[in-house]
C-alpha cells in the first residue's frame, strides 16, 4: 500500500508486556493471523473510540514512539462536544458560525432558560448518547415539546413541567447541550448539511479531499443525515434554493473547515484527517454542525462514484509518505472492522 507490510488489529491485540501486536495480514487476497511489531504510524479509522482504544493509541505513541495521523487528543476532543464548541469559539471568525451553546447544568433553570420563547437544539455533550439531536420547543399554552420530526405520529413529545423535561434529558442523554435553533435550507421538506474532508497532504498541508452534500428526512427537525452525492453534482440544486448566494455560502463553507482543522490540529497536538459538518440554514447562513475524524470519511466512500473516495487515499498515502522520512521501519495504518477497532499496518 506504502511500500511497506500492513497489517490490521484491535486495542486488544496489542500486547504491551511483549510489545507486539497480535494481527491480520492480506497476501493474495486472502486474510491471515501472525505477531508483527509495534505499528510505526497509526492512522485509526475508529468511529467511536473507547477509553480503551485511546489508551493504547497513547501509549504507542508516548512509549513505543509511534506516530499517529490523527493524535488520541483528537478523537477525545471531538467525543465531546461542549469541548469541541468552546475550542471552536476560541477562534475569531469561526465563533460567528456557531449558535451560542449551553451545557444544562444541575444547579440551572431550564424554565428560566426557556422564558424567552426561543427553540433549541438539544444535543447530548458526549457522542454516541442518544440522537445526534433534537429540538426543544416551549407551546403557546406553556408545554414544553421534544420534536424530532414535524410529521410523525411520535415525532413529539409533550411535557407540562420543566422538571418532567429535564428527568427525561438527562435519563435519556446525559449532560445535554442547548444551541439556538435556525431553520435549516431544505431541499423538498429535506433538511441540507454540507459535510467537507481535510487532510493533510505529502507537503503536509491542509486541503479539502472532498466535499458531500447530504439530507435527513422530509419534516425532521435535526438528527441523523444520509450522503447523497458529492457537493459539486448537488450544486444545480443548490443554485435553485440560494440563487446568487450560492458561491458566497459554498466559500464559507471551505473557509470554515479549512479554519477548524487548521485549528483543531494545534489544540490536540496533531491531526491529519477530519471531516466538518456545516448547517445551511434557510436565509443562507452557516453554521458549525459537528466534526468526526473517521467517522466522517465513510460518508465518502459510501459514495457510488469512486473519484472522492480515490483522491481522500491518494492524499493519506501521500501524507504517510512523508512521515516516513522520520520513521525508518514499519508503518501502521488503524481502521475498524466489525466488532472492534482495528489497524491496517502499510
Amino acid at each position: 500500500m506504502v511500500g511497506r507490510p500492513a497489517y490490521v488489529f484491535s486495542s486488544r491485540d496489542v500486547l504491551r508486556q511483549r510489545t507486539m501486536v497480535w494481527g491480520w495480514s492480506r497476501t493474495n487476497g486472502r486474510w491471515s493471523r501472525d505477531f508483527f511489531p509495534v505499528p510505526r504510524i497509526v492512522y485509526s479509522q475508529l468511529t467511536r473510540p473507547t477509553r480503551q482504544d485511546l489508551e493504547i493509541l497513547r501509549w504507542l505513541r508516548e512509549h513505543e514512539g509511534s506516530l499517529c495521523v490523527n493524535h488520541p487528543d483528537l478523537d477525545a476532543i471531538v467525543l465531546d462536544l461542549w469541548r469541541l464548541l468552546h475550542i471552536a469559539m476560541s477562534h475569531p471568525t469561526v465563533s460567528r458560525d456557531i449558535p451560542e451553546p449551553v451545557l444544562l447544568k444541575a444547579n440551572q433553570s431550564l424554565e428560566q432558560l426557556l422564558s424567552d420563547g426561543r427553540t433549541y437544539v438539544v444535543r447530548p455533550r458526549f457522542r454516541g448518547h442518544g440522537q445526534p439531536a433534537i429540538c426543544l420547543m416551549e407551546s403557546p399554552q406553556g408545554e414544553l415539546s421534544l420534536v424530532t420530526h414535524r410529521d410523525a405520529p411520535d415525532g413529539t413529545q409533550v411535557f407540562h413541567s420543566s422538571v418532567a423535561l429535564r428527568a427525561h434529558l438527562e435519563q435519556r442523554y446525559g449532560e445535554v447541550i442547548l444551541q439556538p435553533f435556525e431553520e435549516p435550507l431544505r431541499y423538498h421538506r429535506h433538511p441540507i448539511l454540507v459535510r467537507s474532508i481535510w487532510q493533510r497532504n505529502g507537503l503536509r498541508q491542509w486541503q479539502e479531499s472532498a466535499a458531500v452534500a447530504r439530507i435527513g428526512s422530509a419534516g425532521a427537525m435535526a438528527g441523523q443525515f444520509t450522503t447523497v452525492s458529492e457537493l459539486d453534482r448537488f450544486q444545480p440544486i443548490l443554485q435553485e434554493l440560494l440563487g446568487r448566494r450560492l458561491h458566497s455560502t459554498l466559500y464559507q463553507v471551505k473557509t470554515l473547515g479549512g479554519a477548524i482543522a487548521r485549528l483543531l490540529h494545534e489544540r490536540s497536538h496533531g491531526a491529519g484527517e477530519l471531516a466538518v459538518d456545516c448547517w445551511l440554514t434557510a436565509t443562507g447562513g452557516v453554521r458549525l454542525y459537528d466534526v468526526t475524524t473517521a467517522g466522517g470519511g465513510l460518508a465518502v466512500r459510501q459514495l457510488r462514484q469512486p473519484t472522492a473516495k480515490q483522491r481522500m487515499i491518494e492524499t493519506m498515502l501521500a501524507y504517510v509518505r512523508s512521515l516516513e522520512d522520520v520513521l525508518p521501519a514499519a508503518t501502521a495504518l488503524e481502521v475498524q472492522s466489525v466488532g472492534g477497532s482495528q489497524v491496517l499496518q502499510g
